[in-house]
């Protein structure tokens, strides 16, 4: 009878394993994202009337868009603001741009871009625009009215996400709080922390959401810039 090999690990870049991901991305019952579906539907029309009116109208950084999950609601939600989508997967951002297609939306620009060494919203962002689009105001990015960006900070220091400045991440709430008020930035409303209550919950989440019955997984929050009302 012939041994069986032991399973080996294969380690490779963040970027590359989301290509991978992507074809299923949507598809394949992450808890996470239901979880942060909630999260967002219920954050994102505040986030969007806080906005404010200009001619033109403001830009929103959706920042690690990923396929658009979130993307789409905000364009569709937006009237009128125009939403910039920023991730380094092309294959995610393949995703994004069929969905877009789909969906005929326009007020959408799908940038590449590194997210570890970003820096919003001034140059890098900037550049992104120029590498990812076509316009002739480079420069709207850079006068981004707000930031939407979930299920990223565990891919990122902290201090890279608020400043581009190198730390180990840490996730604590106190943790992210503390480094947000260091730039400027004031929690807007409760933090909402959520994960898969009981038995039923997890079964509405699907067959993946058993074994974290009890944890808290998603933590979601909405933060403002003091000085110029700039929101994350």
């Amino acid at each position: 009878m012939a041994s069986s090999s032991p399973p080996t690990t294969q380690h490779m870049p963040t970027t590359s394993a989301y290509d991978l991901w992507s074809a299923v991305y949507d598809t394949d019952g992450n808890v996470l994202q239901q979880l942060d579906d909630g999260f967002v539907d219920a954050h994102l029309p505040a986030l969007v009337a806080a906005l404010p009116t200009s001619t033109p109208p403001p830009t929103i950084i959706d920042l690690g868009c990923g396929t658009g999950r979130n993307t789409l609601k905000l364009a569709k939600l937006s009237g009128g603001i125009h939403v910039v989508a920023l991730d380094n997967s092309q294959g995610m951002l393949a995703q994004l741009h069929h969905k877009l297609q789909d969906a005929n939306v326009t007020n959408v620009r799908v940038c590449v871009q590194d997210l570890s060494s970003i820096t919003f919203p001034d140059a890098a962002l900037r550049s992104a625009m120029r590498q990812g689009s076509t316009a002739t105001n480079n420069d709207e990015a850079a006068k981004a009215a707000g930031i939407i960006s979930t299920l990223v900070l565990e891919h990122l220091p902290l201090h890279t996400f608020f400043a581009a400045i190198p730390k180990p991440a840490i996730r604590s709430r106190e943790e992210i709080l503390q480094v947000a008020s260091d730039y400027g930035f004031t929690l807007d409303g409760a933090v909402g922390e959520e994960g898969v209550r009981d038995a039923a919950h997890a079964k509405e989440l699907g067959v993946r959401a058993e074994k974290w019955i009890g944890v808290k997984m998603h933590l979601g929050m909405v933060l403002r810039m003091m000085d110029t009302g700039f929101i994350i």
